[in-house]
């Protein structure tokens, strides 16, 4: 399925879905008075990475990288394969006991023998190959970055993951994408959703969602309904709520904020 989606495409996604909106219409599921009010909102794509924690990342992208730099026909001297392994269980283990300066130690040792890795591989290889290269990258970031830093890597393989605040008690954070859906407010049908690989403002997400609704509906909306989220929107399109002449829209008073 990966392969398939990868293959597809956004779209290939994208005519997916204008597809069966189209045969939901020519079959009367869809009727066109529903395609007038759509709801908008976001939600996190959820990934399958695991919690980050410094130590596992230093550990994993080290064994990545000597992996691919071996399948490469470099030659890592120290790979610090069995080293590595018992500092990341030392590491875990005197954290679970609170022992948090030998864990911090462990974790200084484990980006140390990451930093060796990276700096033995760029002695071998001048131009490495776009795989290689776009790894390296990503060792040299993990090694760097810091605690409170910003556009962190929260996952070797899945380097463009976002850690986006959930907002409740049990789960204050979620690691993935942020994704716009856009809903009709009858039927429940969805007509619309695009993934943002950064972590932007709900606002500043509306104008690429109108794009796409227009894409798939055409111009058959009148009304937007959002959340106060979406308050400083960079929507410059049509007005969110538009009557079909000044009769109805005096008969239905002021549109509410789109």
């Amino acid at each position: 399925m990966t392969r398939w989606r990868q293959r597809l495409g956004e779209a290939g996604a994208e005519q997916m879905l204008r597809a069966t909106i189209e045969t939901g219409m020519v079959m009367g599921a869809i009727r066109p008075g529903q395609l007038k009010r759509i709801n908008v909102d976001t939600t996190v794509q959820t990934k399958a990475v695991r919690y980050p924690t410094d130590a596992r990342l230093y550990h994993r992208c080290r064994e990545r990288l000597v992996k691919m730099a071996r399948r490469e026909g470099l030659v890592v001297k120290q790979s610090y394969k069995h080293v590595g392994k018992r500092l990341l269980m030392q590491s875990s283990r005197y954290a679970h006991a609170r022992q948090m300066q030998r864990a911090r130690a462990c974790t200084r040792k484990l980006r140390t023998q990451l930093g060796r890795v990276v700096r033995e591989i760029e002695r071998q290889v001048t131009k490495p190959t776009e795989k290689l290269a776009k790894l390296l990258e990503t060792a040299r970031r993990i090694h760097a970055q810091q605690r409170r830093d910003k556009n962190k890597v929260y996952s070797v393989h899945e380097p463009e993951v976002q850690c986006i605040a959930k907002g409740k008690a049990g789960k204050p954070y979620e690691f993935g994408n942020k994704v716009s859906v856009a809903v009709t407010s009858r039927g429940g049908w969805l007509v619309g959703a695009k993934s943002f690989t950064t972590n932007p403002y709900d606002g500043h997400t509306l104008a690429a969602q109108m794009q796409q609704l227009e894409s798939m509906i055409g111009d058959r909306v009148s009304q937007v309904h959002v959340d106060m989220g979406y308050r400083g929107h960079d929507y410059q399109g049509k007005p969110p709520c538009m009557w079909t002449n000044e009769e109805e829209a005096e008969r239905h008073g002021r549109c509410g904020d789109g």
